[in-house]
């Protein structure tokens, strides 16, 4: 699966300052600069845009539950 590698993206999304969607976009954005330097891998755009945005949400979901699973044992 092709998805962002980029650090800067996902500190984004983790910290409040990008929503899914504009982190999806902002990958998108990276991947296809990639393809423009490197060529296309075998793989539709709109299929790797929509599994961006679909990992992209599990893993702030997921974070959001383990902030709130912290937060419950060092404040309750």
């Amino acid at each position: 699966m092709l998805a962002s590698k980029s650090y800067l993206i996902a500190l984004g999304l983790v910290e409040g300052y990008l929503s899914v969607d504009e982190a999806a976009k902002a990958a998108h954005v990276e991947v296809q600069s990639q393809i423009d330097r490197w060529g296309e891998v075998e793989d539709s755009a709109l299929a790797r845009l929509l599994r961006s945005r679909s990992l992209l949400r599990r893993l702030t979901r997921e974070h959001a539950l383990q902030r709130t699973t912290w937060t419950t044992r060092t404040c309750g």
